[in-house]
């Protein structure tokens, strides 16, 4: 029996030590997977988000159609009304794109995009992987997880422009703990620019979802350069000059062309619509009906959505919200320790009803166990894992910050959920990891028993 199993060890290991040392192969297998698993999920999911998108029946999504519609005439040069929104960059874009491949319909560039950001995860995920982890096993594994635990926050229609919190996170976080590992060097400073290029890229959809991220590379920065002062710096300047770069820098010039209007105001409305989470005595819900019948009390003209900049609208709801944190700090505090709690229940609820997932979890505490008692450390055979796992523990953190700005909802939680999904799928490559190594000493126990005998 032992002999049978040496044997098949022998086949497997000989055949992935064999294809590592072809690095061109062995890239070109990862590559083909990560497409096949692309290819497999936007065609199973392009017909379905397509009618998906026709059955939703939503005054949020709605309002985005329209917004991409004005958007589509601005960049076509036709009278235009200045597109209100704070992700005005986010509908800019889409209408200079759709303009130039002749897409007029907004469903259809929704779903282009969502489609094309999913698919490009799913198709580097295997390479990214094998990058980090140098084990075959773990990078052939990772789309499968990826598709099935992490598939729902990739491509859909249901969370509007939220969708980039979570695209960025499973995208990103291989990238910093990939960075963190490579020694300071010119490329790894090039590297570095890239992902923070693509994580300001994930503010367009929707404002700051790229918070966690820069806050998980700013925390493993400073881990890394605790005594190089220089060089934290320089990953702090690079990360403050990206984080805006494609919400407000690039689009900046354009709009003065294009005739878009850059209409930030801040989160003066949602803040204060925020705090009618539950039934209070201020009479506050989480209604624009609410905060728009309160700015009425000092200028009855006041309409919302508003047909032209009023910053003044802004200004008695900020004015508002801050009088209450003054004077009522009891409730003002109260309100967000019970929208925390609810966010965490509704992490723990979500995440126990997710299929496999609760058997993802146990099999890799199992395995991690397993690892525990053959006395091979968490640092030794999988050294990414830690540094992986807080990086998600950070994105979970600091991913509720839209459920407490606004209510705890699925929408809000996005970039919060994909990142408590991506850490029980690290832990179980983790454990996958482990175990690939125990058979590969295994194996190589039993040579070396084998060669003494003989």
């Amino acid at each position: 029996m032992n002999n049978l199993l040496l044997q098949d060890l022998r086949r497997v290991f000989g055949f992935t030590e064999r294809l590592k040392k072809r690095p061109v192969l062995l890239y070109g297998v990862l590559i083909l997977l990560g497409m096949a698993v692309a290819g497999f999920v936007v065609f199973k999911n392009r017909t379905l988000a397509a009618d998906e998108f026709a059955r939703i029946d939503d005054l949020y999504m709605n309002v985005r159609v329209g917004f991409f519609e004005r958007a589509l005439d601005a960049v076509r040069g036709r009278p235009n009304l200045p597109v209100l929104d704070h992700e005005v960059a986010y509908y800019y874009y889409l209408g200079t794109a759709g303009k130039w491949l002749g897409i007029s319909t907004a469903w259809k560039m929704f779903l282009l995009v969502q489609i094309t950001t999913a698919g490009a995860v799913l198709a580097v995920y295997p390479t990214l992987m094998y990058r980090l982890t140098r084990s075959l096993a773990v990078a052939m594994a990772s789309p499968f997880l990826i598709t099935v635990f992490l598939g729902e926050y990739l491509y859909t229609f249901k969370t509007s422009s939220y969708w980039a919190g979570a695209w960025i996170i499973v995208i990103a976080l291989p990238l910093c703990v990939l960075l963190y590992k490579r020694k300071p060097d010119y490329k790894s400073l090039l590297m570095f620019i890239g992902l923070c290029l693509t994580a300001a890229a994930a503010n367009v959809p929707r404002g700051h979802a790229a918070l966690p991220v820069f806050i998980a590379m700013g925390v493993l920065a400073a881990i890394k350069f605790n005594k190089k002062l220089l060089c934290f710096l320089l990953v702090l300047v690079v990360m403050a000059g990206s984080y805006n770069l494609f919400t407000h820098t690039v689009p900046s010039v354009a709009y003065k062309n294009a005739g878009f209007e850059d209409n930030y105001f801040g989160p003066w409305h949602t803040l204060y619509i925020g705090l009618g989470f539950r039934p209070n005595k201020y009479g506050i819900e989480y209604s624009d009906d609410c905060a728009v019948q309160k700015a009425k009390e000092t200028d009855p003209e006041i309409e919302y959505p508003l047909d032209k900049k009023e910053d003044h609208y802004f200004d008695i709801l900020k004015t508002e919200y801050l009088t209450i944190a003054k004077t009522d700090p009891a409730f003002f505090l109260g309100t967000y320790a019970r929208k925390f709690i609810k966010t965490i229940q509704d992490d723990i609820y979500l995440m126990r009803v997710t299929p496999y997932l609760g058997h993802l979890l146990l099999c890799a505490l199992a395995l991690l166990l397993f690892n525990r008692y053959r006395n091979m450390r968490l640092r030794r055979y999988a050294p990414w894992a830690k540094p992986f796992l807080l990086c998600c523990v950070i994105c979970i953190l600091f991913g509720m910050i839209p459920a407490l700005i606004a209510v705890p909802g699925y929408v809000y939680m996005q970039g919060n959920l994909a990142a408590c999904r991506l850490f029980a799928v690290g832990l179980g490559l983790a454990g996958v990891q482990g175990l690939v190594g125990y058979l590969k000493r295994l194996r190589n126990d039993g040579e070396r028993v084998a060669a003494v005998c003989i």
